[in-house]
């Protein structure tokens, strides 16, 4: 498929790196659920985002891959650009993160915290933040919606609150690794993309020696 490659495949698994804009299902347009259709999606990026996907190969491997991921056994970091500077070097992020629709909410007076982003500071650019991030819950759309909300929304993201768009499309939000037990023997591997090989400029500024967590 345009726009996405195999980076890693054995008998149960494909890891797939996909560009911005490319959609992992959709009613209209070419999507990753087409073009393996016989797969079953264990992670999934927004529209906008680029990044690493996992895709199981069969029913049994989807259900060795989600017991994984409860158990917390799949680890996956990201990395966005943010407007604004004066972000604190590093935190936690505790918030309650609800669907309306198809847009995320932080309820700001919950008691009940159900997302869980950890970030830490990695490039300071004039204007924008370079973040890595991990998250210990997979809420919809919850990085994008949590950034938001602490003030300092992802370049690009109109949805939640960027302040223009970016002219070649997509967001700054990209899964840059994932660690996961690639067979039955449950031995963890790790594969990592640095984000300066997706379309958007400002990827470059990452610095990679700073790394994720």
């Amino acid at each position: 498929m345009e726009n996405t490659k195999v980076v890693f495949e054995n008998e149960y698994v494909y890891i797939i790196s996909k560009e911005h804009g490319v959609p992992c299902q959709s009613k209209d347009q070419d999507d990753i659920a087409q073009a393996y259709k016989s797969s079953h999606f264990i992670s999934r990026l927004d529209q906008p985002a680029a990044g690493l996907l996992m895709l199981a190969k069969s029913p049994k491997a989807a259900n060795m891959f989600s017991s994984h991921f409860k158990k917390g056994r799949i680890q996956k970091q990201y990395v966005a650009l943010v407007e604004g500077i004066g972000m604190p070097q590093a935190g936690i992020l505790k918030d309650q993160v609800l669907k309306r629709g198809q847009k995320s909410y932080v309820e700001e007076e919950a008691e009940e915290k159900n997302a869980v982003l950890e970030f830490q500071v990695n490039t300071v650019l004039d204007r924008y933040t370079l973040v890595d991030i991990s998250i210990q819950s997979g809420r919809f759309h919850q990085i994008r919606s949590q950034l938001a909300a602490a003030g300092f929304p992802i370049k690009g993201d109109l949805k939640y609150g960027a302040k223009r768009s970016n002219k070649e499309g997509g967001i700054y939000l990209c899964c840059t690794s994932i660690t996961f037990p690639a067979d039955q023997t449950g031995l963890p591997m790790s594969l990592k993309v640095h984000p300066s090989e997706y379309l958007l400029p400002l990827w470059k500024f990452y610095d990679e020696n700073k790394g994720n967590f």
